[in-house]
């Protein structure tokens, strides 16, 4: 089998050293290709000025990898107005995939999200191609959107959804699909999985308290709350510190650590600080995603609040760490969540109310912190949960490698794939296989 991967250039990515901070979907695919010594061409395409810095490399191999071989495609156009320089980076990298598809011979072109129109382009010149849709949201954001511009957009997000990729496989996180392919065909074509965890032993003795009091707090008789993720307003930061700060008036011993990125880092800071609550919560910036599980098994309750979705990568970590978890209940006008009701019921998370998420979200953390016992109910039913239905990194990317294969030889079954279905009245049936792999091991 003959790879080429088509994937934006992940948000920062070190072009001297293989460190995972974002993505890990797309990422630790390719490190599986690569543990498995298959050959695969990786385009990087930069889709904004400042995603490369100026002289890099632009054919790296980060020290890690001898199996995939990398091509940065740059941003062409810098001086331009991006009204004219977007689409011209477009049709430039356009071209480069087509020729990089034709020179590699490819068997199949792997596009991730980022990469819907070029995934279209490429399946309307006749390559085989799956496109990797890590969630719908993008496509939710333009459908309900209150502008003309963003309904426009849609509509042509519509019309690349009608091009006939081999494969669509998505992750199932919450958004919903059913509102997007509607057709048989589409259907057919669509691959839901949940993603993978990275299994890791329970913290050591003493090691909580040594990851809190790396970000200035000490380990209390209290709760620790956890939330990690992009620092974005889809996650409800802002709303998350404002409850912090409602439950630290009322004199509720806990600490909070904040995880991640983003353009709210400086927003949370000065919040902690104004309101005085440095001794109660840290922002913690960046942590690479090796160190993920170590966060999620610190926490006492873990904070789920996406916009886009309950079960999003570390939620489903969370989940194998087996903690309590807090997340948004399912919102019926777009569809958020409600294909999940089946699958995540309310015996293995709290669910709060969207509509004012820093009230709901202090009754429930308060409800929490003095209930030890209902805690101890929902990390037993969490645990229950990633038992039967996450599967290890290995084993579910063992699965997506086999779908390409089966897309190589055109013998992709779609009455035999894996994962969810999408039923004719719109909703999600079937079950998540316990262990994927066994399913299609390849």
């Amino acid at each position: 089998m003959r790879l080429l991967l088509v994937c934006r250039i992940f948000t920062g990515m070190r072009l001297d050293a293989w460190q995972i901070s974002s993505t890990p979907a797309v990422l630790k695919l390719l490190e599986r290709l690569e543990a498995r010594g298959i050959a695969a061409d990786v385009l990087l395409l930069t889709k904004r000025r400042g995603d490369l810095a100026p002289g890099a490399d632009l054919a790296p191999d980060f020290g890690y990898f001898r199996h995939l071989r990398f091509r940065i495609l740059p941003y062409r156009g810098a001086r331009l107005p991006r009204l004219i320089a977007d689409p011209l980076t477009w049709f430039v990298h356009a071209r480069a995939a087509l020729a990089a598809s034709r020179r590699a011979k490819a068997d199949v072109v792997y596009c991730d999200r980022g990469n819907l129109s070029m995934a279209a382009l490429l399946a309307w010149c006749g390559r085989r191609v799956v496109w990797r849709c890590l969630g719908v949201m993008p496509l939710v954001l333009r459908r309900y959107g209150g502008s003309l511009a963003l309904r426009l957009l849609y509509l042509v997000d519509r019309a690349w959804l009608a091009a006939p990729m081999k494969l669509v496989i998505g992750t199932l996180e919450g958004s919903p699909y059913s509102r997007f392919f509607r057709s048989n065909r589409q259907r057919e074509r669509l691959v839901l999985l949940l993603n993978g965890t990275d299994r890791a032993p329970p913290l050591a003795a003493g090691e909580r308290a040594a990851l809190l009091a790396r970000h200035g707090l000490a380990d209390t008789a209290g709760p620790v709350f956890i939330s990690l993720g992009r620092l974005a307003a889809t996650k409800h930061v802002m709303e998350t510190l404002e409850a912090y700060r409602r439950l630290a008036a009322e004199g509720l011993e806990f600490r909070a650590l904040l995880v991640g990125y983003g353009e709210l880092a400086d927003d949370a800071a000065r919040f902690v600080a104004k309101h005085r609550l440095g001794d109660r919560v840290a922002v913690t910036g960046r942590v690479p995603h090796q160190e993920v599980p170590r966060y999620t098994g610190a926490a006492d309750v873990y904070l789920a609040l996406s916009e886009g979705g309950a079960l999003g990568n570390v939620t489903l970590e969370a989940l194998t760490a087996g903690c309590c978890i807090v997340t948004l209940e399912p919102e019926a006008r777009r569809g958020i969540d409600g294909d999940l009701a089946a699958l995540l019921p309310d015996e293995v998370c709290t669910r709060i109310g969207r509509a004012d998420v820093a009230a709901s979200l202090s009754e429930a953390l308060r409800r929490l912190s003095r209930d030890s016992e209902m805690r101890a109910r929902y990390r037993q039913a969490a645990s229950a949960f990633a038992a039967r239905h996450v599967p290890s990194w290995e084993s579910r990317l063992d699965v997506e490698i086999g779908l390409l294969e089966q897309v190589a030889r055109d013998g992709f079954d779609p009455m035999r794939r894996p994962g969810f279905r999408l039923a004719d009245a719109g909703a999600m049936t079937g079950a998540v296989p316990a262990s994927p792999a066994r399913t299609t091991r390849t």
